[in-house]
């Protein structure tokens, strides 16, 4: 579980500096505060797994040297001839295509409601056009810290893994 828990504080730590670069950019408050739950979430669940791995004995998945053969052994009973499984599916199906017709029902009469233009002249002039929206971030600053946050993590996390290796390996040869 160090791997695992590793990797969830690592995106709290990758979160929080989203957060910081977000809020600065943009003064959302909404999207601030779901980065910060984000950061508290994984967090959360990152130190639970660091926690309980330290009180666990060793998984193979956490040995370097570990082979594959190490981690097999009974994963449980399952019936060949249980029908189950079957109406277990085919009711949630049936569920999840219940809430999105409840939700596309809950939605329709917004989607074809048809706006009341305000009293313009009654010459046929248009009436003023208002902004709704004044301020916030544009679209393709959002997508470029998206993408650059991306670029950032992949190379990060293939130097991080490079230097693991080259560690791994370093210590195998001394040994």
């Amino acid at each position: 579980m160090k791997f695992e828990g590793s990797l969830f504080v690592g995106c709290a730590i990758f979160f929080g500096a989203v957060d910081i670069v977000y809020w600065y950019f943009s003064k959302d408050p909404t999207g601030t505060v779901a980065l910060a739950l984000s950061v508290g979430l994984a967090f959360l669940t990152g130190f639970y797994l660091l926690f309980t791995g330290r009180r666990l004995p060793e998984r193979p998945e956490d040995n370097p040297d570990g082979e594959i053969e190490e981690g097999t052994g009974e994963l449980g009973f399952f019936s060949p001839h249980s029908w189950w499984p079957l109406y277990v599916g085919l009711a949630c199906a049936l569920a999840g295509l219940a809430a999105a017709l409840l939700a596309a029902a809950a939605a329709a009469p917004a989607a074809f409601a048809l706006p009341v233009p305000p009293g313009g002249g009654g010459d046929g002039t248009p009436p003023p056009v208002q902004t709704v929206v004044v301020g916030g971030m544009p679209g393709w600053q959002i997508a470029l810290i998206a993408v650059a946050a991306a670029v950032v993590a992949a190379a990060l996390a293939v130097f991080l893994n490079r230097v693991r290796v080259g560690r791994r390996h370093q210590a195998a040869t001394s040994a």
